[in-house]
């Protein structure tokens, strides 16, 4: 290797002399073609002398000369495409086929179809001195990312080409140095199938947007019927809750009639049987027939009134009334009552004396409702107060509080709604749901309004507001109509005396009239616990040994399905007889009945007679039951089960006695604990059932296996 004054390196080898500028790292081999006498170069033949000259020994004698003398090529031939292949066959000018109609020596364009973009191109530089010399390069624009250089080889290849435009260039160098200044260039363009096309793509375009469009509609026309369905949906379930809401109000009604005629049927019944000068409790009897026969006429024209209100069949007739003496007036018929239930009542006035136009009966109706309401549900007192007008407003305001249960915010426009009740857990305390909306309707003629001004806190605050000045081209055909008023409502009654051997009968019935009269009724023959409500019941079983309960199925909170159902699924309590007594006569409330486990169904207006007798037939066969067990040797324990609850409890209990019938000394605190129940609890089940303690069933068992293993 030697190095000329240039920088330039000269380096021998098998192929040829190669020289290299390290500046650039390009290098130039020169072979035979370049006038070398052999290509193969002596090891370590190279040697440069004082002046520059070079001598190399090759394999064929000495090669000597001055770098400088070798001089660098000029001249480079342009390049011409000579031949294009398409798919492996050539094309020729016009034929069939043929991407071109002119030579490729004439032409730089070729216009390809889809199915022919593979193919080949040939070219060549004419260079006659060295051709072998000659040194090409090539670039496909938007195939080839860079240069591809060649040297034999004078065909390059493409295949499978996307469709689109492309740009074929070459170009020559006889020294790999110094290459041609003009490009050889051929356009190609490979046309898209007819499916990807141009108007395939518009045509694309329009059916994507047609289906668009179409799926658009369908979403919107989808949203539009699901939201008429909604609407739907909703109509449909407020047409139902107003039809629930009627149903219930008739239920409430049919229950409200059947009541009082219960109770003036009964005492008629009583009066008849006994005879008028014979009976010591005639007097008290014809006192319930005139208060329910009084309370039916109330129901009915509380209905009349709100039907004529809903209608609109009428004017009100405006007066100028002193608004003060009419509240007091109002407020005094409640005092007795409010006695009774020894809730205070307080009227509170800054004036003694206020004058105003309004119709007296209407206004009379909306503070009785109010005050009725206010005393049923208060729990110690009801405030009465008339606040007239200020200089910010022209509004006379009526302010009825009372300190029971608080109603719901959100309930606080629903109790306006006709039928509707709130259920809260006051036994007695009935209506028809007609009270505050016939109170909001008559305000409402009054130009006026009616509300539950829940701002106020700890308290149920009704408030009346009416204008100063009222129209007076109102006439009225309302008749007065008084709320009805109920007594009031004892914790606990014991009719008879508990300490006696008769049966201990449990009644409940939320109807305070009507579950004395009962009580009083079958009284002669057993002790009564009269209860109001189901959970007195419940306290009532766990404290007394009751024989058989007498439930009413209509009453707040919890009904007498479902306190037949706790009863029954009891272990303790169901072993118990029920019987219940409801207003509602259709075959779905007798299927419920005795679905919840009732032993007896009895309608209202029912001959308490026939109680008497039900209850008599109940207890009795109880009774032929057990003793039928106790005295047959072969009896199943499945005679003395009311239902499931006390079948599953024996089945458990002769479980228990087979599996240690060989045990002389059997405890029943062991069979307590095998049954996972107190001792207590096995004594009053076992007792219940077959009227024998937990040591005379236990022997009792042990002879009902010896006559099954004898028989």
């Amino acid at each position: 290797m030697l190095q000329d004054g240039h920088g330039y390196l000269w380096i021998t080898s098998t192929r040829g002399l190669l020289r290299f500028d390290p500046s650039t790292n390009e290098y130039t081999t020169f072979t035979r073609d370049d006038g070398l006498l052999d290509n193969t170069f002596s090891y370590n033949s190279a040697y440069q002398d004082k002046n520059g000259r070079m001598y190399f020994g090759t394999m064929s004698g000495l090669v000597t000369f001055y770098p400088s003398d070798i001089l660098e090529n000029t001249f480079n031939s342009p390049v011409y495409f000579t031949g294009f292949q398409i798919n492996g066959r050539e094309y020729f000018v016009n034929t069939d086929g043929s991407p071109s109609f002119k030579s490729l020596l004439a032409t730089d364009q070729i216009r390809l179809k889809y199915n022919q973009s593979s193919f080949s191109i040939d070219f060549v530089s004419p260079t006659y001195t060295s051709p072998n010399l000659t040194r090409y390069k090539y670039k496909m624009d938007g195939s080839d990312p860079d240069w591809v250089l060649i040297s034999g080889n004078r065909k390059v290849y493409y295949t499978n080409l996307s469709p689109g435009g492309y740009k074929f260039r070459v170009l020559s160098s006889t020294d790999g140095i110094t290459w041609s200044n003009e490009e050889s260039i051929l356009n190609i363009r490979i046309s898209p199938p007819l499916w990807l096309s141009v108007p395939a793509y518009i045509l694309y375009i329009l059916i994507t947007v047609t289906i668009g469009y179409m799926l658009i509609s369908f979403y919107l026309k989808k949203e539009a019927l699901e939201h008429q369905r909604k609407i739907d949906i909703i109509e449909s379930n407020k047409e139902k809750e107003i039809l629930n809401a009627k149903i219930n109000f008739f239920t409430n009604i049919t229950h409200e009639v059947r009541t009082p005629l219960t109770l003036i049927k009964g005492p008629l019944d009583r009066i008849i049987k006994s005879g008028i000068n014979n009976s010591h409790n005639t007097e008290e009897n014809l006192s319930i027939i005139k208060k329910n026969t009084d309370r039916l006429l109330n129901l009915t024209n509380q209905l009349l009134d709100f039907r004529k209100t809903e209608k609109e069949k009428f004017k009100l007739n405006f007066i100028k009334t002193d608004l003060y003496e009419l509240i007091e007036s109002t407020y005094n018929l409640f005092l007795p009552f409010s006695e009774e239930k020894m809730i205070s009542v307080h009227f509170n006035s800054p004036v003694h004396y206020y004058n105003l136009a309004v119709d007296r009966e209407a206004i009379t109706k909306i503070l009785s409702n109010l005050l009725s309401n206010a005393l049923k549900f208060a729990e110690s007192k009801v405030d009465i107060y008339l606040e007239p007008e200020t200089e910010k407003d022209n509004i006379i305001r009526i302010r009825v509080n009372n300190d029971g249960k608080m109603i719901p915010g959100e309930l606080s426009e629903k109790i306006f709604e006709p039928f509707y009740q709130i259920d809260f857990d006051k036994p007695g305390e009935k209506g028809t749901g007609l009270g505050l909306s016939l109170a909001r309707s008559l305000a409402e003629l009054h130009n006026g309004k009616l509300f539950l001004d829940t701002s106020v806190r700890n308290l149920n605050s009704f408030v009346l507001e009416l204008t100063k000045h009222q129209a007076e081209s109102i006439s009225s055909t309302l008749k007065e109509s008084e709320g009805s008023i109920q007594g009031e409502i004892p914790e606990f009654e014991i009719f008879g005396s508990l300490e006696n051997s008769s049966p201990n009968i449990l009644l409940v019935e939320d109807e305070i009239e009507m579950g004395k009269f009962i009580a009083r009724e079958i009284s002669g023959d057993y002790n009564v616990i009269l209860t109001y409500n189901s959970e007195e019941a419940l306290k009532a079983l766990k404290k007394y040994n009751i024989t058989l309960i007498v439930s009413d199925v209509i009453m707040p909170v919890t009904n007498g399905y479902e306190l037949c159902r706790k009863i029954k699924s009891d272990i303790e309590f169901s072993h118990i007889p029920v019987i219940l007594l409801t207003a509602t006569i259709h075959l779905n409330a007798r299927i419920e009945g005795l679905d919840s486990g009732a032993d007896a169904y009895i309608e209202k207006p029912f001959s308490t007679e026939l109680l008497i007798a039900q209850i008599q037939n109940l207890i009795k066969n109880r009774s032929l039951d057990r003793q039928n067990f106790v005295t047959s040797p072969l009896t199943h324990f499945k005679s003395v089960a009311l239902n499931k609850t006390d079948e599953e409890f024996l089945r458990k209990l002769n479980a228990v006695l087979m599996d240690n019938i060989s045990e002389n000394d059997l405890r029943v605190e062991k069979i307590a604990d095998i049954m996972g129940i107190s001792v207590s609890t096995l004594y009053r089940k076992v007792k219940a059932l077959t009227e024998l303690n937990a040591v005379e069933y236990i022997k009792l068992a042990r002879l009902k296996k010896a006559a099954a293993l004898l028989s």
